[in-house]
C-alpha cells in the first residue's frame, strides 16, 4: 500500500530531462518541460509516461504510453 502511494507523490509527476548518464547510473533533472536535445521523461497522473526520445542523431521524437 505504501508503495502505490509513493507513485501518486506530485513530486514525481514532473516533467524530468536527462542530465548525465554513465554506465548503469543515469541521472535527471526537473524541468518544466522537455529540451530539444535532451531525452526527457513526464509522469502524469492518468499513468501515461510521455518522453522526448532519440530516434536519430540530429532529432529527437516523442513517445507516449
Amino acid at each position: 500500500m505504501k508503495s502505490q502511494d509513493r507513485t501518486s507523490d506530485p513530486l514525481l509527476l514532473q516533467t524530468w530531462n536527462l542530465k548525465s548518464m554513465d554506465t548503469y547510473i543515469y541521472t535527471y533533472e526537473k524541468q518544466k518541460a522537455f529540451e530539444k536535445k535532451r531525452q526527457g521523461l513526464r509522469f502524469q497522473k492518468n499513468g501515461k509516461i510521455t518522453g522526448n526520445l532519440e530516434s536519430s542523431p540530429f532529432r529527437f521524437d516523442m513517445q507516449e504510453n
